[in-house]
């Protein structure tokens, strides 16, 4: 498997990943809605959590990873052809 294709790889999954944590964000903001306890405003406060961020950090490393794969991959088949 070439370099190009695990970057590509790197970034679906990874977005993938982003996309479930979004969407989780807001199933969290449902549930404390629905205990009447509400602690944040929005499904988007909760990005200001410590653990939120890093867990949003290691994804976009994995997607920006996969664009260097891509990138690097793409750079050296240029220089060898």
């Amino acid at each position: 498997m070439k370099k190009s294709d695990w970057g590509i790889a790197a970034i679906i999954f990874g977005g993938i990943i982003l996309s479930l944590e979004l969407y989780f964000l807001k199933f969290v903001y449902l549930l404390e809605r629905k205990s009447g306890f509400p602690w944040k405003e929005s499904p988007l406060s909760y990005l200001q959590e410590p653990n939120i961020q890093l867990a949003i950090f290691i994804t976009l490393s994995i997607i920006i990873l996969g664009i260097v794969l891509i990138v690097w991959d793409k750079n050296i088949l240029n220089i060898k052809g």
